[in-house]
């Protein structure tokens, strides 16, 4: 799919679990896509997508150590991701909550078994006990 033009809607079908390693998907950052369902696949990243507005994640995982470094959908306005597997460590979601707040129009934002705020809380709380505040 290096050269996707789909202006509208792109779901994936069939999306099983556990995920095969076999279901792999590349998101091309030139793709032209305004609504994105992916179930059940292996995906690097989620990169930089101009035109993306909704985005639904279910049973993806995401297979690069920082799968969110580039993302950034400032026309977002939906982002639904459940029971993804990433990362282990939860500051490498840090990028993906700087660029959910790029999106000014984001309107439903779920997040279900995504690993990050327990994670960042901890880590918060750990600082702070080492500093003694």
């Amino acid at each position: 799919m290096p050269e996707v033009h789909i202006l509208g809607k792109f779901r994936n079908r069939n999306g099983a679990f556990p995920i095969p390693s076999e279901n792999k998907l590349t998101i091309p950052v030139t793709a032209k896509l305004q609504t994105l369902h992916l179930v059940g696949v292996n995906i690097p990243e989620i990169p930089c997508v101009s035109m993306l507005r909704h985005l639904y994640l279910k049973w993806v995982r995401l297979t690069k150590p920082q799968p969110f470094k580039d993302f950034l959908c400032v026309n977002l306005r939906s982002f639904v991701m459940r029971n993804c597997a990433g990362p282990t460590n939860s500051l490498k979601y840090v990028p993906l909550v700087t660029g959910l707040a790029s999106a000014r129009n984001l309107e439903q934002l779920e997040l279900v078994r995504v690993p990050f705020l327990g994670g960042l809380i901890q880590h918060v709380v750990e600082d702070s006990w080492r500093s003694g505040e």
